[in-house]
């Protein structure tokens, strides 16, 4: 299960780089100016580097993983376990017993040619504890932090928080209904933010600073929460979350 994960990880790195190359060069050449188009063709792109691994994972055998044992085999390659060196046997021990030194290197030097794809392959087996040590460290920093962030999200829901006036509400409902929201999200405004946000996933809820009741007129509050609405309604709130997640577990990429 180990390797078959680590194999699927390093597969993403060219899967990764290739689905975002093309990207770019679809942007390029065919002009793209729509911001419709540009969000649809991003967020396009970014399931199909969510689902790379998660098909490469079904798609990958595991009787044809690689198997120190077998590779060793292949190879003549071992590994010391008291000083974790690479030992590369003989090709021909009769060779040697003849003396011809000659003869000896060009077989090691032509069994090694022709297995370096083998040895390539060993080499992983060999490091595959550390490159999983250093991901799984990886996840579980950057999952504390989207942890965080939930946390945050659900301190901001409950705490600090005043009702909007009935007029602006009314006005909110209309908005909602027209935007096509079978259901309207919770509105307040909230003492511990700076700027109007949109936060919840099975429950949305529109957020505005407090200061903002003197500051601004409700002309402008209502294209705010309509804004708003408009990011819950286009569904971006779990777009934002499924980039969240593709980051952590993804996280040594740069194209994520």
């Amino acid at each position: 299960m180990g390797m078959k994960l680590t194999i699927v990880l390093l597969h993403f790195v060219w899967q990764a780089t290739l689905l975002y190359c093309l990207w770019r060069l679809i942007k390029t050449f065919a002009s793209i100016r729509s911001p419709q188009h540009r969000y649809g063709g991003a967020l396009g792109v970014l399931i199909l580097i969510a689902a790379c691994p998660v098909l490469t994972f079904v798609w990958l055998d595991d009787r044809q993983l690689p198997v120190a044992s077998e590779l060793e085999s292949l190879t003549g390659i071992s590994v010391d376990s008291s000083s974790k060196t690479f030992l590369v046997d003989d090709p021909d021990p009769s060779l040697e017993s003849h003396g011809n030194a000659t003869t000896v290197a060009a077989a090691t030097e032509s069994r090694a040619d022709a297995n370096w794809l083998s040895g390539i392959a060993y080499a992983t087996v060999v490091i595959q504890p550390y490159l999983m040590l250093l991901w799984t460290c990886g996840v579980i920093v950057l999952g504390l932090r989207l942890c965080l962030s939930y946390f945050g999200t659900v301190w901001l829901r409950r705490f600090g928080l005043t009702p909007i006036e009935s007029s602006l509400l009314v006005r909110y409902s209309d908005l909602a209904h027209q935007l096509g929201l079978w259901q309207m999200p919770s509105v307040a405004y909230s003492a511990h933010i700076r700027q109007a946000m949109a936060v919840g996933l099975l429950r949305p809820m529109v957020l505005l600073p407090v200061a903002w009741m003197t500051e601004i007129t409700p002309q402008v509050l209502e294209a705010v929460l309509a804004h708003e609405l408009a990011h819950i309604r286009r569904q971006d709130l779990w777009i934002n979350f499924l980039q969240r997640v593709v980051e952590t577990i993804f996280f040594y990429h740069p194209v994520v």
